[in-house]
Order: C-alpha cells, then sequence, then structure tokens
C-alpha cells in the first residue's frame, strides 16, 4: 500500500492550504441579498416553466412522487435519443445535398447559378429549384429539431435536480444562480481528490445553471435508490 503521507503529498496539500487561505483573504464582503431570488425572476414555478420554453402542465413537478418522476425522466431521455437520430439524419441529407450540388455545377462547368439564363438553361434551374427548396426545408426541420432538443435536455436537467434533491422547491431553484456563482468562486482551488487519485466516478448535478453537467450516461435510478 502506498503511503498518501509522502514527501509529495505533503507538499501538495500544504500548497492547495495555502491557496485555500489566499483566495478566503481576497474574498470581498459577503452581500445579504446574493442569496435572494435574482431581479426580474418569475413569481411562480409555472410562469418560469412557460419562461424556459418548457411545459406548463409540469408546474405541480415538485411535489411528484419519485416514481412518477423516474417515469418522467425515462420519457424524456427516450424522447432525447430518438431526437437525436432524426438530427443526424437530416444532417446527413443535408450533407449529401450539398455535395449533389457542387458535383452538379463541376460536371455542367459553370460556376454561378446566376449566370444561367432562364430560357437556355431552364432545365438546370428547374433542377436547382427542387435542391435548393429541399436544402431550404432540411434546415428548416434542423433548427426546429435542435431547439426542441436544447428544451428537452434543460427539462431532464430539471428533473434530475429534483430526483436528486439538488433543487426541493422553486424557491431553491430561483436562487440557483447566485448560489452556482457562489460554488464558482472557489472552482480553481484544488481538491484533495486529486491528490489522492480519488476522483468521484460519477459527476454529480449541482445546480439547474450548473453548465458542467451532462445527461450521460444515462441514470439508473433503481441502482441509485439502493445506494441511498
Amino acid at each position: 500500500m502506498s503511503d498518501i503521507f509522502s514527501e509529495e503529498f505533503e507538499k501538495n496539500f500544504q500548497e492547495a492550504r495555502e491557496k485555500f487561505r489566499n483566495r478566503l483573504n481576497r474574498r470581498p464582503e459577503r452581500n445579504p441579498g446574493s442569496f435572494t431570488a435574482p431581479p426580474g425572476s418569475p413569481p411562480t414555478f409555472a410562469a418560469w416553466l412557460e419562461r424556459e420554453g418548457l411545459p406548463v402542465y409540469y408546474s405541480d413537478m415538485f411535489s411528484m412522487s419519485r416514481d412518477d418522476l423516474v417515469r418522467l425522466y425515462n420519457i424524456t431521455f427516450d424522447r432525447i435519443e430518438l431526437l437525436e437520430t432524426y438530427i443526424e439524419g437530416n444532417k446527413s441529407m443535408f450533407e449529401r445535398l450539398r455535395l449533389l450540388r457542387l458535383n452538379y455545377v463541376d460536371v455542367h462547368n459553370f460556376h454561378r447559378w446566376s449566370a444561367l439564363k432562364e430560357d437556355e438553361d431552364y432545365h438546370h434551374l428547374e433542377w436547382k429549384n427542387d435542391v435548393f427548396g429541399q436544402i431550404e426545408a432540411i434546415v428548416t426541420t434542423l433548427r426546429a429539431q435542435q431547439k426542441q432538443f436544447r428544451l428537452l435536455e434543460r427539462q431532464l436537467k430539471l428533473i434530475v435536480c429534483i430526483l436528486l434533491r439538488v433543487h426541493t422547491d422553486y424557491e431553491s431553484l430561483r436562487r440557483a444562480p447566485a448560489t452556482q456563482a457562489f460554488r464558482n468562486r472557489f472552482r480553481g482551488i484544488p481538491r484533495i481528490t486529486e491528490f489522492l487519485g480519488e476522483e468521484p466516478k460519477e459527476k454529480r448535478l449541482h445546480s439547474m445553471n450548473d453548465p458542467n453537467w451532462d445527461k450521460c450516461p444515462r441514470i439508473d435510478w433503481d441502482a441509485e435508490g439502493e445506494e441511498e
């Protein structure tokens, strides 16, 4: 077994403690209002959902049973995976049409569509209108799908926050920006787990506004319940 109190460990530990002290010494006076809801935040959870673009009929989410939240989590995750498949398919089709357009120009030896004449090159222009119409339709669909994808990810994140009791009510959710900003102040301080080689296997969600959270891998909530 390795000696965790080795000379190198002691050196790293002392450096981390010194950085922590320096950070605390630079900390400004705490504003009593920094942990209150930010100005302009919606007064109700339903209003917050509406502002976020999420379904208002989930306004009872904080009072849902754990089983219902787990079901909602799985449904949302399934929808995200299905939407990812659609998005990748449309991206592939867009790329194929883009290459088809470039190859068409090369094969027929003209450099600009604007150089074509309606009477002499009508067949080329008909081809162009058809393909460009398909490209426009795919781009419109992709934008809508990507917007829906972002909303579903946001919804999934909210569900996880509630299941993990990161936010137990709307008030804690309203305070999330200020709370996360406070945590960010200490992001640069080395953690003891970095020195011991004991980084946690699962990255936990700290707040609804945590920018580092990743939805993957999918959480097995039955296993989570057993651990608790």
